[in-house]
């Protein structure tokens, strides 16, 4: 878990507090939808190419910073790929909406990841399959279904009236 969340814990301050404050700068509502676009685009490319190197470069990294004793581990950061490409692009959806005061998409997206998460954990209960492989690949699936419904919500018109 350590090693799939340090991508986001690099761009943390950038996501959190510059792509704030510079969403609430901007002019017009297209304008923002536009940056936003942009902010995503760039960084879903950088973070594939990051969970692409967690998933190939697994076996070698884990032991090497940790290790022999934690080799196992490998599997388990192969499961979180996920972790590492959907938390800072859900943390930038979450920002821009709260820039925008987006909430209902903001609380929408939340309530997908525990629903997502827990669900799979029931099922992993219930089939009797719950070990650190498919937690980390339930925790994935959590992020990334938050981050895709908020998708739709983010980039909802505001009509200019509001917008003011």
């Amino acid at each position: 878990h350590r090693l799939a969340v340090v991508p986001n814990q690099f761009l943390a301050p950038f996501i959190s507090r510059i792509m704030v404050n510079w969403y609430s700068r901007m002019g017009s509502n297209a304008e923002r939808r536009r940056a936003l676009v942009t902010v995503i685009g760039i960084l879903a490319a950088l973070l594939a190419i990051a969970a692409v190197f967690a998933v190939l470069l697994a076996d070698p990294i884990v032991p090497f910073l940790f290790g022999p004793a934690w080799a196992g581990a490998a599997d388990i950061l192969t499961a979180m790929a996920g972790i590492v490409l959907f938390t800072s692009l859900f943390e930038t959806l979450r920002g821009f909406c709260l820039s925008q005061r987006r909430s209902r998409t903001l609380l929408l997206g939340r309530a997908m990841l525990y629903v997502v998460f827990f669900g799979a954990v029931g099922l992993l209960m219930l089939f009797h399959a719950v070990d650190a492989f498919n937690l980390g690949m339930a925790l994935s699936c959590a992020v990334m279904a938050s981050f895709l419904v908020m998708v739709p919500g983010t980039f909802r018109r505001i009509p200019e009236a509001i917008e003011k």
